[in-house]
């Protein structure tokens, strides 16, 4: 298992590696930032204006916290950017790169718009995480209850079942960290069907774990 688990990581690694490259590359900062907004009108629709606005502002607080009042963001463009006053003292390079520039300046926009989305969907899974909680503990309480009583009246135990329990536990958070950076809408109601999904993959994978472990 220890295997898989390595395996499953370094692939959400690399997969969400490309992702942030791609969007990068080739998302344009209009699309991303439409995505944000339908994503957002989602939980609205489906949670209330209220949760929506504070999921809303919640991200936009995190985001400055950790890169505008920290000066990264400052940093970065003026590492990549010049300012007028700094093309102006180049003399006789004021023009060069002037058709790059707007260019990579929709770059960055796009990678921090990613950046601010993938904040907005750890504060959306915060909002959910009261009901997981609710949903996920008794399912583990109640496989560790199963698999007491199938140890004392000496029923099978599926070890094949047990693996595929934990597997797709794994399988699914680590889609859920690939998810994070995907540039499209994700449907507000993903994550209580995840949870759920968790929840009953975990009790069959407690409920069928061996005797002796």
């Amino acid at each position: 298992m220890t295997d898989i688990l390595k395996f499953t990581f370094w692939n959400a690694i690399g997969v969400f590696l490309l992702e942030f490259l791609l969007i990068c590359l080739l998302i344009p900062e209009t699309f991303v930032k439409a995505q944000m907004r339908e994503e957002v009108m989602d939980i609205a629709d489906k949670l209330g204006i209220e949760t929506a606005e504070h999921v809303r502002t919640t991200t936009t607080d995190i985001f400055d916290t950790m890169f505008v009042r920290t000066g990264i963001y400052t940093t970065v463009h003026r590492m990549v950017i010049p300012t007028e006053a700094e093309r102006q003292r180049s003399v006789g390079m004021e023009d060069l790169g002037k058709g790059i520039f707007p260019i990579v300046e929709d770059r960055l926009q796009a990678m921090w718009y990613s950046v601010t989305q993938v904040i907005l969907r750890v504060v959306h899974l915060m909002v959910w995480l009261p009901f997981l909680l609710l949903i996920i503990i008794p399912a583990i309480l109640d496989g560790v209850y199963q698999r007491k009583i199938r140890i004392s009246t000496f029923r099978h135990v599926s070890a094949l079942r047990h693996r595929l329990g934990f597997q797709g536990v794994v399988v699914i958070i680590f889609a859920l960290f690939i998810l994070a950076m995907m540039p499209f809408a994700i449907p507000t109601l993903l994550y209580p069907a995840v949870g759920v999904a968790v929840a009953f993959l975990f009790n069959m994978s407690i409920t069928f774990t061996q005797k002796r472990l």
